[in-house]
């Protein structure tokens, strides 16, 4: 009995480290948001690759609907709207939708980071909603084994008083623009981990709020040239340092021109001009 219980614990073993190699990965699946499951029937695209809940759909463009809520505060174009930091689209997420749990929405799966990978991405969060209902939103990284030694990790937080800086005018707020975000793995945090993405409501279903991501990626750590930060270093990037060529990344007026890029980094050298010098550190890398 004792060798039969020992091989049926074995088979399980092995089945579990099988199952969860096939289902995570040492990268992100669709972390551009560029896909979405087609074989859902919904009023709304969730992305592929990713489990859901309530609504989150893949969008080319998000402009808040005024009837959810004051949204006028908005710290961006609300006639132009919210476009992808890179691609064709991006996953929105919105609380206060769907039953059974209309609180929540969410997308997750699984990955495996290996010591020295790097996570990033960018984020928005807007919300229609006003303190003291203080809704928030996260991007986690669980580990996929509860008994392990790894500790969960927050990539993002931010909530309603976090944008609402004036809780007595009852008016929903967001931030300016995309933000980015990043943390690279120690030894001691490599391992798998759900990743999470999801917004929440709190006390109330009434005003929802919102958050959007793009350009999710996993990989070694990014070498100077890979200003999108997406393992690669090509003609994307390139397009962008070209776009602040021979201007000052250390100028407050043009950093403030919403056609800047000095905010993902086209200054490679830090010097503050985008020339040569980031031109020579970009080619080094070339292809990467």
């Amino acid at each position: 009995m004792g060798v039969t219980v020992k091989l049926y614990y074995s088979c399980f073993i092995l089945f579990a480290a099988f199952w969860f190699c096939a289902v995570s990965h040492a990268y992100i699946y669709n972390g551009g948001f560029e896909e979405a499951e087609p074989n859902e029937q919904l009023p709304f695209d969730p992305p592929e690759g990713w489990e859901r809940e309530n609504y989150t759909a893949v969008m080319e463009q998000f402009i808040p609907d005024p009837c959810e809520g004051n949204v006028n505060a908005w710290q961006i174009d609300l006639e132009e709207g919210l476009k992808p930091i890179e691609g064709q689209s991006f996953v929105v997420l919105s609380s206060g939708d769907f039953l059974p749990e209309p609180w929540l929405a969410s997308i997750q799966q699984y990955v495996y980071a290996y010591s020295g990978q790097t996570i990033s991405g960018y984020y928005f969060f807007g919300t229609a909603d006003y303190i003291p209902y203080n809704d928030y939103a996260t991007i986690e990284l669980i580990p996929f084994d509860s008994n392990s030694a790894l500790d969960e990790i927050t990539l993002v937080y931010i909530d309603v008083s976090d944008v609402d800086e004036d809780p007595r005018d009852n008016d929903g707020k967001s931030i300016e623009g995309w933000e980015y975000f990043e943390h690279t793995f120690s030894p001691s945090e490599a391992g798998g981990y759900q990743l999470i993405i999801a917004v929440t409501d709190m006390k109330d279903f009434l005003y929802p709020s919102y958050l959007a991501v793009d350009d999710m990626t996993l990989c070694n750590q990014p070498p100077d040239g890979d200003i999108n930060r997406d393992c690669h270093v090509n003609f994307v990037d390139f397009s962008w340092l070209a776009t602040d060529w021979l201007e000052d990344c250390d100028d407050p007026n043009y950093v403030s021109d919403p056609n800047s890029n000095c905010y993902r980094g086209t200054d490679l050298s830090g010097d503050g001009p985008v020339d040569f010098n980031d031109l020579e550190l970009m080619s080094e890398n070339w292809l990467w």
